[in-house]
């Protein structure tokens, strides 16, 4: 029998060997031949052969087992040329090419619809917005050009907190809960004080792409959403700038090579650079002289630059580096200033005897803050991480794999000063992490099951997270769409709940300063825990109309909150130290557990000319702490965006934008009255004439109020004038909250001074490109 099966076994190794030598592999990368840039969703086919594939979102494309001898590649994408070119595939040989397209005379705006097309036949469109600078520009610019900020704002399920403040929460997550990434650094806060201002240039913009529950397992650290921003390399043929300049503040943005990218030699070196800022503290004053004496104090300023490399094969070196800062300050009633700076480095490469994608990035990330507010001592914050990642992309026709692996060095810093009770804390740790996501595409299924294995060194908790998205079919426009998993993070927020508006974040990660039991149970890890599900319907017509509907719950079964309820601020000096007070009543964060829920709906239509774009959330928002259920402050049950625009004129020459938001009324915690202090001191019942006197708050339940609701109107008109062949000049007007609601951003408890949202505020602005 052994005999038999020894003849077997080789008998048929003797057949599939030569069947396998008979074949070989063919990859490489599609370029567009203007500029340089990576072409994903290219379509690349085998002429006479049913293989064909898409590339990727480098550009890169792999054929597996192809019948070696004389073949036909064809590589086509809409609003392009088509590329053709023979070559001879030997047994068992491996061809690596560069593509580089040509645009064609196809007017580029139906194609790219037809491009979206396409992106949205390949991928599960559940709780995912993938944006580019096109769809960035639908929204009016109220800073004199488009910005993420904008458009976040419209996507359904996203609150943010006004014009002021600048930050934003996903179905029912808090700003620390939502993951975001530039270039792979950590962004901490990626929103500046006014709140239609990010920190990235929306001409770097490559991609953005935005999961508001049921994100895959190459994210993770956080337990609500993801915001990734990838950037574009330069321009690798010319050098191209834009300068901007407005009453709201300036840009100027350079790309082009350093080593020019030709076709018959793809090599390149190229770089960008970008810095943009607001000088409207100052210019408020002659531009707006009907606002009060504060004017819009704002002020900010962005830097970020990036260099490319390109060798003859398609592997790229990028290096990026940034460096944002803000400042916000209203005299005699708060002040808050943050930083940030990191860098990084990215390799992609396929090695030439390899059937796989290879991406390894190290980067580096710092975020500073501080808070001064009248009569209170500052609150400080810092954040810096370091992260080393390595990834490895499989890219067939049927199966696509990522696997990758991540070591995270983190450490914060912060300065509590809550209820007259001040310190400061430090924390190191490290987390280790590995994760798998798949994607099966059989036609009618798209089936894209995931598995992350996170590790928190510091408190030696593994999490094992699974996820799963799954698409179903039902017709050529209709799709059945589901998304499901556990999520983890670490990293806490110290925001009070006491504000009526928050505007500080303060951040600390690490178990020490968290309670260790909740409702009598004692919890062992000190780890925020989630599981998101999602399920809803996408249609995408022949009309270029998009629909959605999406119900979600997230359970948040396991929060990690700054403690309302601290009034001692104890130091513990032995492990056997006995405290005197209940752990509620000391510890600086407390356990809680929350939902949130609701449903979603949003209709895209978009022609050469329209775009009509309609978004509607209703959501709920439920706490339960050590003590009460309650609503936090950005329970918003209501939130609805209409944004509109038109082109007109034989070239398109002039656009008109528009953009009206209505949500309802945010939660927050009334103040019963004031009354004078009555403090004792050393020990006897005289009164100390030193503190007495002294206003205090009366609170009433958390949460328990409401304030109006909020809406406003923006709108924007545009009109491109062409100088020369190579050079423009765009004429931009905008303005923002066009019937001048006032809507409440801050009221000082004591004073009941109340400082609304930005009123009407036109602006003009240049912007000029050669």
């Amino acid at each position: 029998m052994k005999k038999l099966i020894s003849t077997i076994v080789v008998l048929v190794g003797m057949g599939i060997l030569p069947l396998m030598a008979q074949t070989g592999i063919i990859k490489g990368f599609v370029y567009d031949a203007a500029n340089g840039q990576p072409m994903p969703m290219a379509s690349v086919t085998l002429v006479g052969t049913k293989m064909g594939v898409a590339t990727d979102a480098a550009g890169f494309f792999l054929f597996l087992r192809v019948p070696a001898g004389n073949l036909t590649i064809k590589v086509s994408y809409l609003g392009y040329q088509d590329y053709l070119q023979a070559l001879t595939l030997a047994n068992g040989g491996i061809e690596q090419m560069v593509v580089q397209l040509k645009q064609s005379t196809i007017e580029m705006g139906a194609a790219t619809i037809s491009a979206e097309r396409l992106r949205m036949q390949k991928m599960n469109p559940v709780s995912s917005h993938h944006l580019t600078q096109v769809t960035l520009n639908k929204i009016p610019g109220l800073t004199g050009q488009s910005d993420i900020a904008e458009y976040l704002q419209v996507i359904p399920g996203i609150i943010f907190s006004g014009d002021r403040g600048g930050q934003f929460y996903v179905r029912g997550g808090e700003p620390v809960q939502n993951l975001v990434k530039l270039d792979g650094m950590t962004i901490i806060s990626p929103f500046h004080s006014i709140g239609f201002a990010s920190v990235f240039d929306t001409e770097a913009i490559g991609s953005v792409d935005v999961s508001t529950a049921g994100f895959g397992s190459s994210y993770g650290g956080r337990i609500s959403s993801v915001i990734d921003v990838k950037t574009r390399v330069g321009n690798r043929r010319e050098f191209k700038a834009k300068t901007t300049a407005t009453t709201f503040g300036y840009g100027l943005f350079v790309e082009g090579p350093l080593k020019k990218m030709t076709e018959k030699d793809p090599s390149s070196v190229s770089i960008i650079l970008s810095n943009k800022g607001s000088f409207i503290r100052e210019s408020s004053k002659f531009f707006y002289p009907y606002l009060d004496t504060m004017g819009i104090p704002f002020q900010y300023n962005d830097f970020f630059g990036k260099i490319s490399l390109v060798g003859r094969n398609g592997d790229q070196l990028d290096l990026t580096g940034i460096h944002f800062t803000d400042v916000a300050e209203y005299s005699g009633l708060m002040k808050t200033t943050s930083e940030t700076s990191g860098g990084g480095a990215r390799f992609l490469a396929t090695p030439s005897g390899s059937r796989l994608l290879f991406e390894e990035a190290v980067n580096f990330s710092e975020y500073r803050s501080e808070f001064l507010e009248e009569g209170r001592r500052p609150r400080r914050t810092r954040y810096n991480s370091l992260d080393a990642t390595m990834k490895v992309f499989y890219n067939g026709s049927l199966m696509k794999l990522e696997w990758g692996t991540e070591i995270n060095v983190i450490h914060t810093l912060h300065i509590f000063a809550e209820k007259n009770l001040y310190q400061e804390k430090q924390y190191y740790t490290t987390e280790l992490l590995t994760y798998v996501d798949t994607h099966f595409d059989t036609g009618r299924f798209l089936i894209e099951p995931g598995l992350r294995l996170h590790y928190y060194a510091d408190q030696s908790y593994f999490s094992p997270e699974p996820r799963l998205k799954i698409r179903y079919r039902i017709s050529d426009y209709l799709n059945l769409n589901f998304a499901s998993g556990l999520y983890s993070q670490n990293l806490v927020s110290t925001t009070s709940s006491d504000d009526v508006v928050n505007i500080f974040q303060g951040y600390y990660i690490g178990p020490g300063l968290v309670q260790d039991t909740y409702r009598g149970e004692y919890v062992d890890d000190k780890i925020s825990l989630a599981w998101h599900g999602v399920l809803g319907l996408s249609y995408f017509g022949p009309e270029n109309l998009k629909l959605s509907v999406e119900g979600y719950v997230k359970d948040y079964y396991r929060m990690i909150n700054f403690n309302r309820y601290k009034i001692y601020d104890l130091v513990v000096n032995s492990p056997n130290q006995v405290e005197p007070y209940p752990e509620y009543l000391t510890k600086s964060f407390i356990i809680e557990k929350g939902w949130a829920y609701g449903v979603d709906f949003l209709a895209d239509w978009n022609t050469a000319n329209w775009n009509v774009y309609l978004a509607y959330s209703l959501g709920y928002v439920t706490r339960e702490d050590e003590f009460m259920d309650y609503v936090p402050h950005f329970d918003r049950r209501h939130n609805l965006n209409l944004v509109a625009g038109y082109k007109l004129g034989k070239k398109k020459t002039w656009e008109l934008k528009t953009r009206w938001n209505l949500g309802s009324g945010f939660p927050f915690t009334q103040s019963y009255g004031i009354f004078e202090t009555m403090v004792t001191g050393y020990g006897r019942f005289t009164l100390d004439p030193t503190v007495s006197g002294q206003a205090v708050i009366w609170y009433g339940p958390l949460n328990g109020g409401r304030l109006p609701w909020y809406h406003r109107l923006d709108i924007s008109v545009q009109r491109i004038f062409q100088v020369f062949k190579n050079q423009s000049i765009e004429l931009n007007f905008s303005v923002m909250n066009v019937y001048n609601r006032l809507n409440v951003f801050y009221i000082d408890r004591i004073t009941l001074k109340r400082i609304n949202q930005l009123p009407i505020l036109p602006t003009v602005g240049i912007n000029w490109r050669f």
